[in-house]
């Protein structure tokens, strides 16, 4: 996505809601929760490039 909001891009697909998300100071990672907001006990933290690729499970949730 552009500064300005521009040129959006989806960079999940999945059934889980993804969010709470941050771009790393460098610009170069995501740090993201993924998991069913329902269910608190589900969520996992994520990094992934700024381009979408190379998602890495960075945790094992104990309730975050």
């Amino acid at each position: 996505m552009n500064s300005n909001g521009t040129n959006r891009t989806q960079l999940t697909n999945n059934s889980v809601t993804d969010g709470v998300s941050s771009l790393v100071t460098d610009g170069t990672k995501i740090v993201f929760a993924s998991g069913n907001i329902a269910d608190e006990t589900t969520a996992e933290l994520f990094t992934m490039n700024a381009d979408g690729s190379n998602r890495t499970k960075i945790g094992n949730n104990a309730l975050l």
